[in-house]
């Protein structure tokens, strides 16, 4: 217990040395209830993650030092904690032999993801050249309709053959 007090600047052998003068410290008021509810759901979030943490944590110390004095107080000294704490170390090698897996298939899986995106995209980029490919042929066969109708504007209409008789030449 001495060594927690150490750690957080206590002086363990004198507990009475540390006073925090909690009445004269007025935090600032917010104006608004609404911030006071967000802070305060917050801080109850906070706590319940330190909550789970602190007994994860616990519960790996307890393998190594059962019989730390905190592990006499509740609830750390219960049955079901204590079957907890010792599912954790192979829960803990688990974890990090399956974390190992992923970090050696890494490489042949990030190479994989990426052949993939690879072959997606030339698929696309297939795609998209046939289509622009028959949008240029449909603009070609544009062009020409559009070519041979300048033509004619520009020469005009077909003139009628005059005929000759015989009495006109």
């Amino acid at each position: 217990m001495e060594a927690l007090l150490g750690v957080a600047y206590f002086d363990a052998q004198k507990p009475e040395s540390h006073f925090l003068a909690r009445d004269a410290l007025e935090p600032p008021e917010d104006k608004t209830p609404e911030a006071k509810d967000i802070a305060l759901q917050q801080f109850l979030n906070l706590f319940n993650f330190l909550h789970c943490v602190l007994i994860q944590d616990l519960a790996v110390l307890f393998e190594v030092v059962p019989s730390c004095e905190i592990f006499c107080h509740s609830p750390f000294n219960t049955l079901s904690f204590q079957q907890f704490a010792q599912t954790v170390s192979a829960q803990l090698e688990e974890a990090a032999e399956g974390a190992q897996l992923a970090l050696e298939n890494l490489p042949e899986q990030l190479a994989n993801m990426l052949k993939g995106y690879i072959a997606e995209d030339a698929i696309v980029h297939k795609q998209e050249n046939q289509q622009l490919q028959l949008q240029i042929t449909g603009l070609q066969e544009d062009i020409s309709h559009l070519g041979s109708k300048i033509e004619i504007i520009q020469i005009g209409p077909p003139k009628k053959k005059q005929c000759h008789t015989k009495g006109s030449l």
